[in-house]
């Protein structure tokens, strides 16, 4: 994650520290937003300066867009809520028609993970339409199905990626075990 606040003047922003020492050095951003307003591109006129201010792994310069209703968090948060209500009717149909376009046109304002949680409740309702075919295609694009089990996903992620991902690659396995892609198993990482 990355957190810096300072001063915008035009396009070029640059940090304020509230006690600069006489080693702090100045992240200068240039901003430049787009003719229709729809979206911003953030670019480090300072990339040492700015690296102080994110984590490990993590950038706050590039491309920025502005979502536009269904992907906005009311929008996802209303297509949720529909896409529950339709499923615990056992409206499973109707469920998918809410939750579909989440994933279809969203996907840019979401992160892997949340896209993964996406696939795996639109699965579910796949599964229990009557489409294990499709349950099994949509969780073919998860990030769980390229890895058999834990050890497999814990050797192909950075440590806090998979830690945060772990219980959704678990509801992935067990889904994929549910709509017949993997067989049946006992062991909680996917082995038989």
């Amino acid at each position: 994650m990355c957190g810096l606040s300072g001063r915008l003047v035009g396009t070029t922003a640059e940090t304020v520290e509230e006690n600069p020492s006489d080693g702090d050095m100045v992240c200068r951003i240039r901003m430049n937003p787009s003719a229709d307003g729809r979206q911003i591109t953030v670019e480090s006129l300072t990339d040492e300066a700015c690296r102080q201010f994110c984590g490990m792994r993590a950038r706050f310069d590039g491309v920025y867009r502005k979502p536009q209703g269904r992907c906005t968090g009311a929008g996802q948060r209303n297509a949720r809520e529909t896409f529950i209500r339709h499923y615990r009717a056992k409206r499973f149909n109707e469920a998918l028609a809410a939750l579909r376009p989440v994933l279809e046109h969203c996907s840019a304002f979401l992160s892997w993970i949340e896209i993964d949680r996406v696939r795996n409740d639109l699965a579910l309702a796949y599964f229990h339409a009557g489409n294990a075919e499709q349950c099994v295609a949509t969780l073919r694009n998860t990030r769980a199905f390229e890895h058999a089990d834990e050890a497999a996903l814990r050797s192909g992620l950075p440590p806090c990626d998979f830690d945060n991902y772990l219980p959704t690659a678990q509801a992935t396995w067990h889904n994929m075990r549910l709509c017949g892609a993997l067989p049946r198993s006992t062991g909680k990482n996917g082995q038989n």
